[in-house]
């Protein structure tokens, strides 16, 4: 019986983990080698009791990160990263597959949450973590959001260079 609980509880631990679905923006992007791991913390889940409601996801397809006006959420990311300079991001609410708007109050400068602000400059491959909290203002309008999250590495020459790109559900209460 024991065996059979720790081998249960082996199993189920990565799904407890996995907080928030996504899936990468386009499909062989090099976002898949690069991104190990996106989380959201700070969701609140609601359980729809008493019908059953599926918690595993399949891509973006799953339960929504879901928040309330007022709180703080945190986008935590690990991945590949390949020596970058200066990191700059980006969050769309995407209206349709093709029209985006920015989301409102995001800073723009990544380098402040890359390995907790000391990433920028180190120019060696490495697995690096991103951690950014984001206020829920209570400007945003309630209801549910598809968002398109993107990292860049800024070059010298001022163009930018998409290193992650993944979309996620963020429902706002």
């Amino acid at each position: 019986m024991r065996t059979f609980s720790s081998l249960l509880f082996c199993c189920l631990t990565p799904l407890l983990l996995a907080k928030v679905c996504w899936k990468s923006c386009k499909e062989e992007s090099k976002t898949e080698q690069v991104l190990q791991n996106l989380d959201i913390a700070g969701c609140h889940r609601r359980s729809t009791y008493p019908e059953y409601e599926d918690f595993l996801c399949e891509g973006n397809l799953g339960p929504p990160c879901t928040a309330v006006s007022g709180d703080t959420i945190n986008i935590n990311m690990r991945f590949v990263n390949p020596g970058v300079a200066n990191l700059t991001q980006s969050a769309g609410y995407l209206v349709t597959s093709f029209i985006e708007l920015p989301w409102p109050g995001m800073d723009r400068d990544g380098c402040k949450y890359l390995d907790r602000g000391s990433g920028c400059g180190n120019k060696e491959e490495r697995l690096s973590e991103f951690s950014m909290p984001v206020f829920i203002e209570s400007i945003y309008p309630q209801g549910k959001y598809d968002l398109k999250y993107q990292l860049f590495e800024k070059l010298e020459d001022g163009r930018e260079e998409e290193l992650v790109c993944a979309l996620f559900t963020l429902r706002i209460v």
